[in-house]
């Protein structure tokens, strides 16, 4: 030990210094607390340094199998779905819809009747094709006399396009009470729809075209735009066929009746054509080729809308 007053070394049961005379055996109690003390700290501050380093290496070797853990757990995700083999599917489907539309328009669509829709028909050598088998065998007289409901003309869209192809001069050009030609715009309008039979032909080609090749769904958009497209044109030319005041044949039948006499009160309603006392009625059919070419539009529209979706899915996944 040392001397507390002039740091001498001293044995350990020496009592007085010898080289200072200072008491030692007073300050030995205190000496021992301070040594005591001072061996404590030591130890603390050993066991602390030690702790930290077994913390840092635990913490060192426990990130490893967390990570571990982590890319386990990554691998053994199940991967998310791809739509690859579906969307083939799908697009071979919707492709064939398209085609069955195409196809329906070969078939007829609408059958028209009553002597109204007679009287507006265009009566010739080339419009007899458009005729039903039963009134071919018929005079003109007998024809008019049928009930609106027996068809008397019977057209296709493909049908539509050759008629009004033949006689679009014959049809734009109408005769007033003045006996001046003038322009009927609403026969106009008509063949402007029924030109959007080719619109449909051209979209709906091109349509089958992307389906089947387009598997990274890149233009289905337009596609299902198309569909959109062409069921407007439908609706159009159905509009126009429907409603008397829309129907070139129905126009022609007013423009014809009135005509044969000016003095003659003649008018368009929803089913016919008045002529003082007498009717003259249009009526229009609705056939199966018809409908399965709005279903299949429908159809088309509702796959082209399930592919869109899915490749939305497929782009935020």
């Amino acid at each position: 030990m040392k001397c507390p007053n002039c740091g001498e070394i001293l044995k350990n049961d020496a009592k007085v210094c010898f080289t200072c005379g200072e008491d030692i055996s007073k300050n030995q109690i205190d000496m021992l607390i301070d040594d005591m003390i001072k061996e404590d700290d030591a130890n603390t501050k050993k066991n602390s340094m030690a702790k930290s380093s077994n913390t840092t290496k635990s913490s060192n070797s426990g990130t490893k199998p967390v990570k571990k853990a982590n890319q386990d757990s990554t691998d053994q995700e199940p991967k998310k779905p791809e739509f690859g083999k579906a969307v083939v599917i799908i697009g071979y489907v919707n492709a064939i819809v398209v085609a069955v539309l195409l196809l329906t328009m070969l078939f007829s669509w609408f059958a028209l009747g009553g002597r109204g829709t007679f009287k507006g028909f265009v009566l010739d050598q080339n419009s007899s094709q458009f005729m039903t088998a039963e009134t071919l065998r018929m005079t003109r007289e007998q024809i008019e006399s049928l009930s609106p409901e027996t068809e008397i003309i019977s057209f296709s869209a493909k049908d539509l396009v050759e008629y009004g192809k033949l006689y679009t001069e014959t049809y734009q050009s109408m005769t007033n009470t003045k006996g001046e030609l003038k322009k009927s715009w609403a026969i106009m309008v008509q063949l402007l729809y029924i030109k959007g039979f080719y619109v449909i032909g051209i979209i709906s080609l091109l349509s089958i075209f992307m389906l089947i090749i387009d598997k990274k769904l890149k233009a289905i958009e337009w596609t299902r735009g198309f569909s959109v497209l062409t069921i407007v044109i439908i609706g159009l030319n159905y509009a126009a066929l429907k409603i008397p005041f829309f129907s070139m044949f129905a126009i022609r039948a007013k423009n014809a009746l009135r005509m044969d006499n000016l003095l003659s009160a003649v008018t368009l309603n929803m089913n016919g054509i008045n002529v003082n006392s007498d009717f003259y009625p249009y009526n229009i059919m609705e056939k199966s080729g018809f409908y399965i070419a709005v279903g299949a539009c429908v159809i088309w529209f509702i796959l082209s809308t399930v592919l869109v979706e899915m490749k939305k899915d497929k782009e935020y996944s």
